[in-house]
Formats: structure tokens, sequence, C-alpha cells
């Protein structure tokens, strides 16, 4: 069985890593990791810098380094687990590349994280494993958070979730 993980700085990609190492049959799965950058992070521009100057450049750096730190993290525990796994880290739409990365990879499942949107952005736009559930070639997996973990930071980079806007 080909697994596409979806990950992000989040605690719901956490849950969903957590989900297919405790369920999932370690034999005859592959898993692909794709961890999907923000092209244009305004709020960790805007941190990195000012509100009158964000720094872009500065913030597509640090978004990269914690890409990457999560992605090596994670691919480290499952090929613990006992998994085959492959990693892969894009720039642009999350629902687009996900969807894209499942049809030329041909997976059998994706598996993506939930996390709940609230307020005023609830109204304005779907939830990220929604559409990807929506327009996706195969089968999807969302896999919520527990209530008892929610509110806290992804304990797998062992940073805070500095990119939460782009996943």
């Amino acid at each position: 069985m080909k697994i596409l993980l979806a990950l992000s700085q989040s605690e719901a990609s956490e849950a969903a890593m957590n989900f297919l190492m405790s369920q999932m049959a370690v034999r005859g799965t592959e898993l692909r990791l794709l961890y999907v950058l923000d092209p244009y992070p305004e709020r960790l521009a805007t941190r990195m810098g000012s509100d009158d100057a964000p720094d872009f450049t500065s913030a597509r750096r640090k978004q990269l380094e914690l890409g990457e730190k999560l992605v090596s993290q994670a691919t480290e525990q499952l090929s613990s687990a006992g998994f085959a796994v492959t990693s892969s880290i894009k720039e642009g739409d999350v629902e687009a590349l996900i969807i894209e990365e499942a049809k030329r990879w041909r997976a059998d499942l994706i598996v993506v994280g939930w996390r709940e949107r609230k307020g005023i952005r609830s109204l304005f736009s779907a939830n990220i494993s929604e559409d990807v559930s929506r327009y996706a070639p195969c089968s999807v997996m969302v896999v919520r958070t527990p209530p008892w973990v929610r509110g806290f930071s992804c304990s797998c980079t062992g940073e805070s979730a500095l990119t939460s806007s782009a996943a």
C-alpha cells in the first residue's frame, strides 16, 4: 500500500503520524511524506521583520529550515518503526500539491490531520482536509487531534508552530 502523509507544523499533523505508526501495518507499506511551504509566509515575515517591512527572505529560509527538520525527524521516526519512507518538500498551494503528489505517486491513501478553523476564517475558507477529501484521486483518511492535545505545539520539532498559517 502506498500512503501519502501530508505534514505540517501542527499537532494535527503529529496526530496523523502517530496514528499511522500505531494503526497501520508496516509490512508492504510505502510512505511518502509531503511538506508544503507557503510561498507567501506573511505572518512569519512580519514577525521576523516588522509590520512596515516584513522580511520575506528570512521567513522563507526559516520556513524551509523548519520543514526540513520536521521531515527529517518524521522520516527517522517512521523508518525506525519499520516503514519504507520517502519525502518531498514543495512550495505552493497546499491542497493542490497534496492532490498532485497523490496522482503523480499513485497513492492508495492520503492521510491528513484535521485542524479546526474558528471565527471568521471558518466562514470564508474551507479546511485543507475537506478540500483534499473532495478532490483526491484516492481514499483520504482524516485524523482528528484528540481534544486533550489541542492547543499544544508540534513536539516533533521541539519548536513552536511558526508556520501555522501554511497548514
